[in-house]
């Protein structure tokens, strides 16, 4: 791309190097609904703070970032990416929905810092040991990760997360077949 031009020509801006990221402006398209995204900078900001649902999925961004200019989220969707980390998750303290499958995640320490998070995806990742989860977690997966190849991974993970309901799409803590 040029950086000068000659009288008549267009200027065709030097893309950026490297990975999507997640930016203001990113969020702001696909989560403002189109009128109030040709109005001024402050509606769009207060259209972005009341959003509930963040769906950022195969975007293939490899980080978390500017998530602060999100309010209240409570569902965050990031199927499908090629996070490695889920660093910076700590800015939506009430989220309870979080679907992080299919990435490439080796470290998911962040998600402690989420006490309302009651269900977890974390499924088709590269999870080499089993993730602590928070106290409120009901519903995991976690199939797909070398984690989940161990003999007494369920057994394992069912002790240490005594609130886990579900666990893989399989009821833990039940026993009878009755049902």
């Amino acid at each position: 791309p040029k950086s000068m031009s000659e009288p008549g020509e267009e200027i065709v801006p030097a893309r950026r190097a490297g990975p999507p990221r997640i930016t203001f402006d990113l969020l702001a398209r696909l989560h403002v609904d189109p009128e109030t995204l040709k109005g001024d900078h402050d509606r769009i900001v207060t259209a972005l703070l009341r959003v509930s649902h963040v769906r950022l999925t195969n975007i293939g961004f490899r980080e978390l970032d500017n998530l602060e200019c999100l309010g209240r989220v409570t569902h965050l969707y990031l199927q499908r990416n090629a996070l490695e980390s889920l660093a910076g998750i700590e800015v939506l303290p009430d989220l309870r929905v979080l679907d992080a499958s299919a990435n490439k995640l080796t470290d998911v320490a962040d998600i402690m810092l989420l006490r309302k998070l009651q269900w977890l995806d974390l499924s088709d990742n590269a999870l080499p040991a089993l993730p602590a989860m928070p106290a409120s977690v009901v519903f995991a997966r976690l199939r797909g990760n070398p984690c989940a190849q161990a003999p007494d991974y369920r057994t394992v993970t069912e002790a240490q997360n005594p609130s886990l309901k579900q666990l893989d799409d399989a009821w833990l803590g039940d026993d009878d077949d009755d049902d």
